[in-house]
């Protein structure tokens, strides 16, 4: 026969024993975790962010310089427009892979070739147009792969 002591002080070591196990993981592992979790969400941030930029940029080179009805009146492009690209590049670099930054450097050196055009070449802007935004697609597809959209 079990003593009756033995009724209270099993429970009791059992409860002893759960609430100290819950409160090494709440102290020591549960921030470790929370830390872990917080530092990927952030990474995914930054790099939605930088999608998200490329793809502004790359809307603007196509409309403002690739689509013009007058291409003899299409500006120069900007410092900040090239500034801006090169600010990306750096950001693509680190935070995705080698073949998603290869992707990218394809679609900024068609921005980066536009004013060796010659006049005819501008007038006959479709193929261009065609081939910036085949990059583009390609690009963005790259990036959407890394962070587990696509």
């Amino acid at each position: 026969m079990i003593p009756p002591l033995s009724y209270i002080l099993i429970p009791a070591a059992i409860t002893f024993f759960g609430a100290f196990m819950g409160s090494v993981l709440a102290t020591f592992i549960a921030p470790r975790l929370q830390h872990r979790f917080w530092k990927h969400q952030r990474l995914e941030d930054l790099r939605f962010m930088v999608i998200t930029d490329i793809n502004k940029l790359a809307a603007e080179f196509i409309v403002s310089y690739l689509g013009k009805e007058m291409p003899e009146f299409i500006p120069p492009l900007t410092p900040a427009f090239f500034q801006s690209w090169q600010v990306l590049e750096g950001q693509v670099k680190v935070l995705f892979s080698h073949s998603t930054f290869q992707a990218f450097t394809r679609m900024h050196e068609m921005t980066l070739s536009f004013g060796f055009y010659s006049r005819q070449e501008l007038i006959d802007r479709a193929p261009r147009i065609n081939q910036f935004k085949e990059a583009r697609n390609t690009a963005l597809n790259a990036f959407y792969k890394e962070i587990g959209i696509l």
